[in-house]
């Protein structure tokens, strides 16, 4: 072997020894982290826990009143507002849908256009809306 190759293998090998010594130094030195926020973290709404517990929140029980009661006026507008709103969303549904009969009609068997795709996602996403609506009555 020639002696410079023999130079940087020998250079190489005191550098990883001398590396591989000190890494043991190193972690000497370090005090053992535990996994979690770092100190003095504070989340709003989450008790401070002490170490080893389950951190709680800071939420009001059910049983405690929020506010006033609505009155009955309150509801009735409330559901007669609903109820409008759900009108006018049924409305907008089938003037989509015939939209996109009209525009099914005049396409080419062979290709489907990506304004009949998009028409047929609102029209999904509008009956979703109304039908989840519907449940909330």
């Amino acid at each position: 072997m020639s002696a410079r190759f023999q130079g940087n293998r020998l250079r190489w090998a005191s550098i990883l020894i001398l590396f591989l010594g000190a890494v043991p130094l190193v972690a000497q030195n370090q005090s053992p982290r535990l996994p979690g926020p770092p100190t003095g973290f504070q989340v709003p709404g989450i008790t401070n826990p002490q170490p080893g517990s389950i951190p709680t929140m800071n939420l009001p029980s059910p049983g405690i009143d929020m506010g006033k009661p609505l009155s009955q006026k309150q509801k009735t507008d409330i559901v007669r507002a609903n109820f409008q709103r759900t009108k006018k969303d049924i409305a907008k549904l089938s003037k989509l849908v015939q939209s996109l009969q009209d525009e099914i009609d005049k396409t080419n068997p062979n290709v489907l256009s990506l304004s009949i795709v998009n028409k047929a996602t609102r029209i999904e996403k509008l009956a979703k809306r109304i039908k989840d609506e519907a449940k909330s009555y």
